[in-house]
């Protein structure tokens, strides 16, 4: 961090903190939302996938999917559509708390606010900041705790189809 020129006090560096404290907050849910895309596109190639596994097992004559394997193509469908479903929720838009600008504005046309100290000034920045800072995060934490579990039931979802594969193979081969 640089100080601001000709600045020798404390209320500078941490107003310039603050503002990069909300700059990373908002660069993380940029790349949360970004991973959750990424979610929403895997699952959906997977569920393709497994349906067209299912097709190809199902369409040959005398075939008869064993129960073991149906059981676990549902859980596979199941968790990609969880994993989907919470990814879709990580990008739903949030109400984030920004600055107000008929706030900003009355401040402005103030005289006691546009003649202030500029330490008082930086000071009411830095606060309205670290309000958005607080609401940013809580909201971040959301998001990546919802992202996990997107990405357990992925996880889930793809071990399903191992699962499925492998007892539709075994006992094909019998």
């Amino acid at each position: 961090m640089v100080e601001a020129p000709g600045r020798s006090r404390g209320e500078s560096v941490l107003a310039i903190l603050v503002r990069d404290l909300v700059r990373e907050e908002r660069t993380g849910e940029a790349s949360l939302e970004a991973r959750a895309v990424g979610v929403i596109t895997t699952a959906g190639t997977l569920v393709t996938v497994l349906f067209g596994l299912a097709l190809l097992v199902t369409g040959r004559a005398g075939f008869v999917l064993p129960v073991g394997a149906r059981g676990l193509l549902a859980g596979a469908l199941a968790s990609l559509v969880a994993a989907s479903v919470a990814a879709i929720f990580v990008n739903l838009p949030t109400g984030h708390r920004e600055i107000n600008a008929r706030d900003l504005l009355n401040r402005i046309s103030s005289d006691d606010d546009w003649n202030a100290q500029r330490d008082d000034v930086e000071r009411a920045v830095a606060k309205v900041l670290a309000v958005q800072l607080v609401a940013g995060r809580e909201v971040n934490r959301r998001k990546a705790r919802l992202l996990a579990r997107a990405i357990f039931a992925e996880v889930a979802g793809v071990a399903f189809i191992g699962a499925s594969v492998a007892v539709i193979l075994a006992t094909s081969a019998q």
